[in-house]
């Protein structure tokens, strides 16, 4: 997952993770770390009833300035439908169909004492 977000020109750059919690969300986030990206987690919008939540993905996402959204297959039409139009331009990454091989692309990124890990 790492390699892929490298690959896809994450490192620096904010990342929203919209999983449910559990393994997935660790995976995730843990790849974030990797790459050098920056986590913003949060829980998917599950429909347009639950309008708390909604808010709340849109908030995330326009205040951290996600460049890229994480999830899973399952879940990326109902939040892209859900969010397409809220939040603007974002590129999407289903972790669970990142092929294989591209782990031996992975370079260790350039991480200080200063660099920001995540925001809540």
């Amino acid at each position: 997952m790492a390699a892929q977000l490298q690959a896809l020109g994450a490192s620096g750059k904010r990342a929203l993770l919209l999983y449910p919690p559990e393994l997935d969300y660790i995976a995730a986030f843990f790849g974030c770390l990797y790459a050098g990206a920056i986590a913003v987690p949060d829980y998917p919008p599950r429909n347009q009833r639950h309008a708390a939540r909604l808010q709340t993905a849109v908030s995330v996402a326009t205040d951290s300035q996600a460049a890229i959204g994480l999830t899973t297959t399952a879940i990326l039409p109902q939040v892209q439908s859900l969010l397409a139009d809220k939040i603007g331009a974002i590129h999407w990454l289903t972790t669970d169909t990142i092929p294989p091989g591209i782990e031996d692309t992975w370079q260790k990124p350039s991480i200080h004492a200063e660099t920001l890990a995540f925001l809540l």
